[in-house]
């Protein structure tokens, strides 16, 4: 396929920023720099796009157990979950997350599907969970965005429900301790404490 270019937004000011395709539901998903999203078949055939956010929509993700289900993140501070079998315009989302900075990523859990797992731009990350999306943790962690640190988004486990994040240590935050070493942290989903 190399005669043809998929997503060519054929603009300089635009530019696609994330990306996930559900071969269970035959399609692909594409978050623009402007808070367009594009559904597209396996072959490349746009389905639609639609300004599902007001900015940046830089994350987007299908549900790989229910996939029809579709989470995407923004730069204004929204998570919005849909249904893509009924997306008419930014007002038909399932549930609408506000955060309180702009979000890097939205992750549904590996394990079950049923949690999500959020990760703002400064010092927080939440744990939602299905159906309705309820917020059940926050946890406060140190991981703010610069110019030149790529955004840290905190995953789950492969294998089991358990959050991880790379720690960038902020000496605003609270329980900042001097000479605090960067890693990774993983978290109890339930309680937000740390597990190592």
């Amino acid at each position: 396929r190399g005669d043809k270019v998929f997503l060519e937004t054929k603009d300089w000011t635009i530019w696609y920023t994330g990306l996930d395709v559900n071969f269970e539901g035959k399609s692909i998903v594409a978050g623009r720099s402007n808070g367009d999203v594009t559904l597209l078949t396996l072959e490349g055939e746009e389905m639609w796009t639609k300004r599902l956010h007001k900015s940046k929509c830089n994350f987007v993700q299908f549900n790989h157990r229910e996939p029809w289900l579709m989470v995407t993140s923004s730069t204004d501070s929204e998570v919005k979950i849909w249904d893509i079998r009924s997306i008419r315009d930014k007002s038909s989302a399932l549930a609408e997350l506000v955060h309180e900075k702009a979000v890097n990523s939205a992750y549904f859990s590996t394990s079950r599907g049923d949690k999500l797992l959020t990760t703002d731009q400064h010092s927080q990350i939440r744990v939602y969970q299905g159906p309705y999306w309820d917020l059940k943790k926050t946890i406060v962690h140190p991981h703010r965005q610069f110019q030149h640190l790529s955004p840290i988004k905190a995953c789950w486990h492969p294998l089991i429900d358990i959050p991880f994040a790379g720690r960038y240590p902020d000496p605003a935050l609270p329980d900042y301790v001097e000479n605090e070493l960067r890693s990774i942290d993983f978290f109890n989903p339930e309680s937000g404490s740390p597990l190592l």
